[in-house]
């Protein structure tokens, strides 16, 4: 869902935080109701393409992009994506 809309959940979030900065604490308070949202509005056809991408990914993994940003992320955090399955 992330990768598909990141610009409508940022949409939604920053109009459900009042306007308040990508990444601020109150902006991110509302990033799950934002995403929860996105998806309750998406269309059939648009539930069809992430339930495809989904199974791809589960069974071929996601692009190398992805694992890249991941990667990123966990550095961040001083978390190596081999502590997710521990």
């Amino acid at each position: 869902m992330t990768h598909q809309y990141p610009d409508r959940i940022t949409e939604t979030a920053t109009k459900l935080s009042k306007g308040a900065a990508r990444g601020t604490g109150p902006w991110l308070k509302y990033y799950p109701q934002a995403v929860s949202s996105v998806i309750d509005q998406l269309t059939h056809w648009e539930h069809d393409e992430i339930d495809t991408l989904v199974d791809q990914w589960n069974s071929v993994g996601p692009p190398d992009a992805y694992k890249a940003q991941y990667d990123y992320y966990c550095s961040l955090l001083d978390l190596s994506t081999d502590d997710w399955f521990l």
